[in-house]
């Protein structure tokens, strides 16, 4: 089921039918389905989620969410995850400075 669910995600997210098969993107389906499989422990699903809450990709951002998802996809080894998280906390202006 998890797989299915990021492969679910991916074809609400792009375009992969031709016009014959009445195929819809719809991004939102394609997040649903990648909560769904990030709730089930889907490596994959984790940094999707992450990334799109974090960037508020398709769906209103939650910092704190978005970077609770991505903690969890780079623990489990997702590279992706773990880029994101370094760019983002590379970035802060909040990050200590010292003279």
């Amino acid at each position: 089921m998890v797989h299915a669910a990021a492969a679910l995600g991916d074809l609400y997210e792009e375009e992969v039918c031709d016009g014959e098969q009445e195929w819809q993107v719809d991004p939102l389906e394609a997040y649903q389905w990648f909560l769904r499989g990030a709730e089930r422990g889907e490596k994959r699903c984790r940094f999707e989620v992450g990334y799109r809450l974090l960037h508020g990709l398709y769906i209103e951002a939650d910092t704190k969410a978005g970077l609770y998802w991505l903690e969890l996809a780079a623990a489990t080894g997702v590279m992706q995850a773990a880029e994101e998280l370094a760019v983002h906390f590379s970035s802060r202006d909040a990050s200590p400075r010292w003279h």
